[in-house]
């Protein structure tokens, strides 16, 4: 499970843009993806990986982004994907779920750094 709120920040179009994995992030991806609780949530984020469709890439940067840019929507984080590109989004969506981990779960779970 997630410790807590955490954020990252990445730059497009000019603009830094500042993500948050923040409850009203997990609140957003439990909606967009129909499940019934955060567990199901953080199972979600922890199965996240390069090979993770652009679908999944939207909903993570696009969720991170409402506590900061409530006025950001999908179609602006597709414009964004496509400015910085598919491995840069990655980073950003790795770096900041592989923050809020706690190091005992991922040694654990036996993933070392490749979740996010």
């Amino acid at each position: 499970m997630a410790t807590g709120i955490i954020e990252g920040q990445f730059e497009a179009g000019g603009k830094s843009y500042r993500v948050r994995l923040s409850v009203k992030a997990l609140g957003a991806l439990q909606h967009h993806y129909g499940l019934q609780s955060i567990d199901e949530v953080d199972a979600k984020l922890l199965a996240f990986s390069q090979t993770s469709s652009v679908d999944d890439m939207v909903a993570i940067l696009w969720a991170s982004l409402r506590s900061h840019h409530p006025d950001v929507g999908k179609d602006q984080v597709l414009d964004m994907l496509d400015e910085i590109g598919l491995a840069e989004s990655y980073r950003v969506i790795r770096d900041v779920f592989a923050a809020s981990r706690d190091p005992s779960e991922e040694d654990a779970a036996g993933t070392g750094d490749d979740r996010p």
